[in-house]
């Protein structure tokens, strides 16, 4: 016996290595695989963790009801109330915007019946 792989020739361990050379570059490629993904592991589990501390922060209360609760009655009906008057002054602009188009066209009436009184035909 001529060792452990049992090669009686260098064509046995030319075989021998045919067959492993390419096992071992697929590990040595799958290691590097796993080398970056801790990495990236790492780094969102930092990311994750710093996000987790501003949102939990050190608050007894968790974050959804912090926002619920700034976001009460009062501010609602406060913004309504300011939406209201701001319907309202833009109702008053349509208003006054529909007259001064009313009084436009009347004049402009009033202008082609002088043309068409002092200068018959020539429209």
């Amino acid at each position: 016996m001529t060792g452990p792989i049992n090669a009686d020739s260098w064509m046995d361990v030319a075989a021998y290595a045919i067959v492993g050379v390419p096992a071992l570059v697929a590990s040595l490629g799958a290691l590097r695989v796993a080398k970056k993904n801790a990495v990236a592991q790492r780094a969102v589990a930092a990311d994750v963790t710093e996000v987790k501390d501003h949102v939990a922060n050190t608050h007894s209360t968790n974050l959804r009801a912090d926002l619920d609760g700034k976001a009460d009655k009062d501010d609602v009906a406060e913004v309504s109330a300011k939406v209201d008057d701001l319907a309202e002054e833009l109702r008053g602009y349509i208003k006054e915007d529909r007259a001064v188009r009313r009084d436009l066209v009347r004049r402009i009436q009033t202008q082609e019946r002088i043309a068409d009184q002092h200068h018959p035909g020539e429209r």
